[in-house]
């Protein structure tokens, strides 16, 4: 694992623009001031997109909204980390909070398919209702 006072002597992260950027880069070859992480598409196709950071090692991945929590904290997060604008993208302090699993299910988007414009109700064919 990584501590805060280690994130913050490679990493500055400003909560006002939610970005992240080197300072002090263990490589050596990454400039000051480059952006931290990489886009990490989901793989089920339901276009939640989160930014990774990889941090002591190329076997240390973590998802940036976690590393803000221990950035601006001092600890990981006890739950899970919600967009609260439901952009995996904006990493803004003001737009993050932890949440259990099944608020932060609540606050997921509406499916492609969705045609009942309501999450969570579906039309079944053979009752010809919804449900």
């Amino acid at each position: 694992m990584i501590t805060q006072s280690e994130l913050k002597a490679i990493t500055h992260y400003d909560p006002d623009t939610g970005k992240f950027v080197w300072m002090n880069h263990p490589a050596r070859t990454v400039p000051d001031g480059r952006s931290v992480g990489g886009i990490k598409e989901s793989k089920c196709g339901n276009k939640y997109n989160y930014v990774t950071i990889h941090v002591k090692g190329k076997m240390k991945k973590f998802a940036s909204h976690r590393l803000i929590f221990l950035y601006m904290t001092g600890s990981f997060p006890n739950g899970e980390v919600d967009h609260i604008d439901g952009n995996g993208l904006n990493n803004k302090w003001s737009n993050l909070r932890v949440v259990t699993g099944s608020v932060n299910s609540k606050n997921r988007r509406l499916g492609s398919n969705n045609t009942s414009g309501v999450c969570g109700v579906s039309w079944h064919k053979h009752k010809c209702q919804w449900e």
